[in-house]
C-alpha cells in the first residue's frame, strides 16, 4: 500500500501483482526488459466532494495498473507504464527516459 497525500487530497493506491513480463523495444536508447504489471486499487481517504462522480469512478474500477521496471544496481522499482480506464476508453502513460544520479554524502569532519 502506498499512503499518498497531494496537498489536497489524501488516497491509498494498492498494489497487487498481475504477472511478470518482458519488455522490449527497438530503439537502443528505449528500456527493454523484466518488468511487473500490477493491479492498481484506489482508494480515497479525504479531501474529496462526496458525489464527485471521476472519483467514484476510479474508487469502483478494478483495470487500473501499472507497469514497474528495476533500477539498475538499487532494490527500486520505478513506474513504466500506467494505463487508466475512462468513461471513454483508456488512457496510457509510458515512461520515455529515466535518469538516476547518484547521490553525494557530505562527509562529516
Amino acid at each position: 500500500m502506498l499512503p499518498v497525500f497531494d496537498g489536497k487530497q489524501r488516497f491509498d493506491l494498492v498494489l497487487k501483482p498481475k504477472k511478470a513480463v518482458r519488455v522490449q523495444n527497438r530503439s537502443a536508447t528505449a528500456y527493454s526488459g523484466p518488468a511487473v504489471i500490477c493491479r492498481v486499487k484506489f482508494i480515497p481517504i479525504a479531501g474529496y466532494k462526496a458525489n464527485d462522480p471521476g472519483i467514484k469512478f476510479m474508487a469502483q474500477s478494478n483495470e487500473i495498473e501499472v507497469w514497474l521496471i528495476p533500477v539498475s544496481r538499487t532494490n527500486m522499482y520505478v513506474p513504466y507504464r500506467i494505463v487508466l480506464p475512462t468513461p471513454v476508453g483508456y488512457g496510457t502513460a509510458v515512461v520515455t527516459s529515466i535518469q538516476v544520479a547518484g547521490s553525494k554524502r557530505a562527509s562529516a569532519d
